[in-house]
């Protein structure tokens, strides 16, 4: 998937074979709302995990794993999109282990690790299911996060959403 608002988005719950793949741009969508804090926080994590996932690389001599971190280190340098292209080239040659996918950037750790908690807590639930329950957790988070009271408006529409009978 690439994330692309709007047109996108729609394309991919609506043709996609795979719910993670709709679930993880629309994560990507989302993380643009986030506030500067949660960006940060996120920055802060990627950033830990990315140096303890190059150390093991280097610790485990694992050459194709030790190229894509250099590729992205030198894509994050430089803001050149060429090493970026050739470090998921990698990826796709099935050189480096998708997993390792999370590492990219910032904003592909946030979108995939978000994708595989979100997945695990609705795989037997269906995509309506899955979709409820993430409105559920979302619900939630924005009132925690931004400290609103039950009857404020984004929770009383996303509330409304949840209790409507749908036909889908």
């Amino acid at each position: 998937g690439q994330y692309m608002p709007g047109p996108r988005i729609v394309q991919l719950v609506s043709g996609s074979t795979k719910r993670d793949t709709a679930v993880h741009e629309i994560l990507h969508h989302l993380e643009k709302m986030m506030p500067e804090k949660v960006r940060n926080d996120i920055f802060k994590s990627w950033a830990k995990q990315y140096a303890t996932a190059k150390k093991a690389a280097q610790k485990a001599n694992n050459k194709n794993l030790i190229e894509y971190f250099k590729l992205l280190d030198e894509h994050h340098e430089t803001g050149l999109e060429k090493p970026f292209e050739e470090a998921l080239s990698l990826i796709k040659r099935g050189k480096v282990e998708y997993g390792n996918y999370q590492y990219a950037n910032p904003s592909e750790f946030w979108a995939v690790n978000a994708t595989d908690i979100i997945g695990e807590r609705t795989k037997r639930a269906g995509w309506v299911g899955a979709a409820r329950t993430w409105l559920s957790d979302l619900v939630e988070k924005v009132k925690d996060l931004f400290g609103l009271p039950n009857n404020a408006a984004i929770i009383a529409s996303i509330k409304s959403v949840l209790k409507a009978e749908s036909g889908v």
